[in-house]
């Protein structure tokens, strides 16, 4: 089933899904203000079983819960504060014309299942034959990885972002390392 291209208001959405997280946000401080819950931020450590310490200030408590945040990891490569992670995809403030995505989990799918179908050309870089290839059934890689060729994500399989070039005009250039190369890309 093809359908044709809607457009989509990415300036009207990203207003609005910013104000929805901002309203979250304060729910969820709310109730741990409620439930009399201190919330501390920073990066901790344990130091036995009843004690963390967080930015040089110990705590104890009979129930310390950690909440760890991952963070993406941008590879190592020339050019690489040209790119942006999986956390800075709603900070974008207009939908790209092009894109380049590096991985094969499944952030690195909804970002370009999300992209594609709002119209964006979207090129996926994954360093093996399939995405999705750690912990998932079989039956699922196949079927997606069917559907991203069917719904026409150039696929960039077993290969890896080795550079990013900038050109005077914005416009990036995502050499591959097998010695391929992904022009005219906004992100």
């Amino acid at each position: 089933l093809d359908l044709p291209h809607v457009p989509f208001d990415w300036e009207g959405f990203k207003e609005r899904r910013d104000a929805y997280i901002e309203r979250l946000n304060g729910i969820y401080k709310g109730n741990l203000a409620k439930a009399e819950v201190e919330h501390i931020e920073g990066f901790g450590k344990l130091v036995d079983k009843k004690t963390v310490e967080v930015n040089g200030r110990r705590v104890t408590a009979e129930n310390i819960l950690i909440a760890v945040g991952g963070r993406p990891q941008m590879p190592d490569v020339e050019g690489k504060e040209h790119a942006i992670t999986s956390d800075d995809f709603f900070d974008l403030p207009h939908q790209p014309k092009k894109v380049v995505v590096a991985g094969a989990g499944f952030i690195a799918v909804e970002l370009v299942g999300i992209f594609n179908a709002l119209g964006t050309k979207t090129s996926l870089v994954c360093r093996g034959a399939k995405v999705l290839r750690h912990g998932f059934d079989p039956i699922v890689q196949d079927v997606v990885n069917e559907e991203l060729d069917r719904t026409g994500v150039d696929m960039r399989r077993e290969n890896q972002v080795s550079a990013i070039k900038k050109g005077a005009d914005g416009k990036l250039t995502v050499k591959l390392a097998d010695g391929s190369s992904i022009g005219e890309v906004d992100q």
